[in-house]
């Protein structure tokens, strides 16, 4: 989750940032609009979501822009756009100032305070699993390639792929697994990895 209009910022406000699609071949891209002050999606407030078409391109090479408007009115307008070929969509939220009282911000804040030590560590497990995540695609690729590896036989090159295979469906399997289950999983493939590398 990516905070794009900071609570508390006046307004009218614009904020855009930019994103890359996640995996291989993407073709959509679900954009969730949320309100709240927790790291994790799932403790705001959902406010509307929609979904961008996007051309199926490699990993990290297809380029989104998401810009965020609040006019004086406090209506948010939420747009994504493609860059390569320019499809946009957008939403808009009307009464975005009226959804929560002044009580249920103060409540959340104060939630969100006692919530920070978990998420901390909730964020370390996640930044853990789309590291491991990255590493396999990557690797899947650079086996995929005739340069890396120069000295493992294509047997050997086989098995690293099975491997690679193994980890992201272990990856998929276990969406709860412990910070502490992932890098032990990222230090096997890596020493998987290494040893066609000697």
């Amino acid at each position: 989750m990516e905070v794009i209009i900071p609570r508390n910022t006046k307004y009218p406000v614009k904020g855009t940032a930019l994103f890359n699609n996640a995996y291989d071949d993407q073709t959509e891209l679900l954009v969730q609009v949320l309100q709240g002050e927790f790291k994790f999606v799932d403790k705001n407030q959902l406010l509307g979501e929609f979904e961008l078409k996007i051309p199926p391109k490699p990993r990290g090479t297809c380029k989104i822009s998401i810009s965020f408007e609040v006019n004086a009115n406090g209506f948010l307008t939420v747009s994504a756009t493609e860059l390569s070929t320019g499809v946009e969509q957008k939403i808009e939220v009307k009464d975005l100032m009226q959804r929560f009282s002044d009580e249920e911000i103060k409540e959340m804040v104060k939630e969100a305070e006692r919530q920070k030590v978990n998420e901390l560590k909730n964020k370390a497990r996640v930044v853990a699993k789309n590291d491991l995540h990255s590493f396999c695609f990557d690797l899947r690729k650079s086996l995929s390639g005739s340069k890396d590896f120069p000295n493992a036989s294509s047997q050997q090159k086989l098995t690293l792929k099975q491997k690679v295979e193994e980890t992201l469906y272990w990856v998929d399997a276990n969406p709860t697994a412990s910070h502490e289950q992932i890098k032990e999983k990222t230090r096997q493939i890596i020493t998987e990895r290494d040893s066609l590398r000697i």
